[in-house]
């Protein structure tokens, strides 16, 4: 039998509960082939359901937070043995969501989202300062020779 495990992640401000719609169109469509799991790879394999399958869902932050999971579960080798399946991100600001332009909006939409919400702030207007080279770290993650970690 394949198990297959769909992680879904939430945005910054977001809780289980905005994931719940997708959770329910899953169950509706794989009825009781899905089951919402709080455990680890090795906790399924404790119990004989080895892992086959990986499904990444993510939403805004969420959607960041998975992509550097991605890096770090390929780093740890759990894809030798488990297949990545679908990786799929919505709202995700990949490329950061700092507004280039010099209106009075733009001035303070990128110091408001900046400062309220802290390092993550910092990190999607690309003002932060990660790993040696001293970069943002989504310019990090999106570096083909980065492993996503550091």
């Amino acid at each position: 039998m394949t198990t297959a495990l769909i992680v879904l992640s939430h945005g910054l401000w977001g809780t289980k509960e905005h994931m719940e719609y997708i959770e329910g169109r899953l169950k509706d469509k794989y009825k009781d082939g899905v089951y919402i799991i709080m455990n680890t790879v090795e906790s399924l394999k404790a119990k004989g359901e080895p892992l086959d399958k990986i499904s990444l869902i993510g939403y805004s932050l969420g959607g960041l937070i998975l992509r550097y999971a991605v890096g770090v579960l390929g780093q740890a080798g759990i894809f030798d043995t488990v297949t990545p399946h679908y990786f799929i991100t919505f709202a995700t600001p990949h490329l950061g969501v700092r507004s280039p332009s010099n209106s009075l909006f733009s001035k303070v939409f990128n110091y408001l989202s900046g400062t309220m919400v802290s390092r993550s702030g910092e990190q999607i207007q690309l003002v932060d300062h990660h790993g040696k080279e001293n970069k943002p770290l989504l310019q990090i993650m999106s570096e083909p020779s980065k492993v996503m970690r550091e």
